[in-house]
């Protein structure tokens, strides 16, 4: 049997495709991916068509908002640089796959058409609630036609491509719910949660530094600026560590958000780890943030890798009070909700925090990583998509 997988993602870390390639070579497929690749990346045992990735022109900013608008969606979708050149390359793809999984729904006409050609079904695994996923950003024009031009479009490809897949997945409860109320859907997609393999760690109490992490796309969209302002407020026992690819320019404004609030010292910017090290890098602290704004059902259902890659590595959690990372830790006892993202109410939260609730916090998670872990959700996924 050989499975397809395409995605518009740096294939070397980009967790839950990396996954499914596991558990797809441990019943005995064959694998080949097709997304971006840097020099240097290599991936062993799957064969790779790498999608060149297109670097978006401010020049085409106008022109593809105004094809998004006015244009049947299929030729709107066709016209974008990037899905022009994943279609031609994909006339590489083997004569012989049994499965193809587009990732999300940018993907999904890429599937369809690899699968009608090959006479094979298709399956979506779905990462974001696409029609409300973009974060205001503070510009009245650039959030106007996110919202209105670029939502809408994804909304329309997902109208057209989820009834026809044989099978969807996505990360959580909340989305799964409102994917099958928006499209229609004869049956609801199945919620595979992004939570790594199990991963044996040791137990690490809290030293007399108490090391908050936040691993993850440094990006403004994830509130970092927060964290920073308040680590002004919190107690001199704790301390920062932000990790993660990002843009140069938005961590430099970090950097000087931290020297003005006089917190260089305390906030420390540490390089991303290979895929394969991210649980055993991060067990090195002692609390795993993940505090964001909730601007839309987006952020409300959230529910990322990072929450179980901490988990995994038995730290304690600072999350949101968000509908689905706050029903996790009720479950497992593992962490502290935070109801507000602000400065003064993360603070406040964390200072409350002695240092044998957190180790007891830590305890939980390595006893609630045993259950949530991969193991448990590739069951479901190979029923979703019907290869079981």
């Amino acid at each position: 049997m050989h499975l397809g997988i395409i995605a518009y993602k740096r294939l070397v870390t980009e967790s839950r495709v990396l996954r499914q390639v596991r558990t797809f070579r441990n019943l005995g497929w064959d694998v080949t991916l097709a997304g971006f690749m840097s020099p240097g990346d290599a991936l062993e045992g799957v064969d790779i068509v790498p999608l060149p990735e297109i670097q978006p022109r401010r020049a085409w900013t106008i022109p593809q908002a105004l094809a998004r608008w006015v244009l049947p969606t299929e030729m709107a979708w066709r016209l974008h640089p990037q899905n022009r050149v994943a279609r031609a390359k994909l006339r590489e793809f083997p004569a012989h796959l049994d499965y193809v999984i587009a990732h999300d729904w940018q993907c999904a006409p890429l599937a369809r058409e690899l699968a009608e050609r090959q006479g094979i079904p298709f399956g979506i695994d779905v990462h974001e609630y696409a029609r409300e996923q973009f974060c205001p950003t503070g510009r009245r024009m650039r959030d106007w036609v996110n919202s209105h031009i670029h939502a809408r479009h994804a909304d329309a490809v997902q109208r057209r491509y989820f009834p026809l897949a044989s099978g969807i997945t996505t990360v959580c409860d909340g989305i799964a719910d409102l994917l099958r109320h928006d499209y229609g859907l004869a049956r609801r997609p199945e919620v595979v949660r992004s939570v790594p393999f199990y991963q044996e760690c040791a137990f690490r109490p809290c030293g007399e530094q108490i090391r908050i992490l936040y691993h993850g796309v440094v990006d403004y969209s994830r509130s970092l600026d927060v964290l920073i302002k308040a680590t002004a407020l919190l107690d001199e026992r704790f301390d920062v560590e932000i990790r993660g690819p990002g843009e140069e320019a938005y961590k430099s404004e970090l950097k000087a958000l931290a020297q003005r609030c006089g917190m260089s010292a305390r906030v420390h910017f540490t390089e991303v780890v290979p895929f394969a090290e991210v649980v055993r890098t991060a067990a090195r602290a002692d609390i795993g943030y993940a505090v964001f704004t909730d601007f839309s059902p987006q952020r409300t259902y959230c529910l990322p890798n990072k929450f179980f890659e901490n988990t995994m590595a038995g730290l304690a959690l600072c999350v949101s009070n968000s509908r689905e990372m706050s029903r996790l830790v009720a479950a497992y006892k593992h962490g502290v909700c935070v109801n507000d993202c602000s400065p003064e109410a993360v603070a406040t939260v964390l200072n409350a925090l002695t240092r044998e609730q957190i180790n007891e916090m830590k305890m939980a998670s390595l006893r609630a990583a045993k259950e949530l872990c991969w193991e448990k959700e590739e069951v479901k996924m190979l029923a979703a998509y019907g290869v079981a």
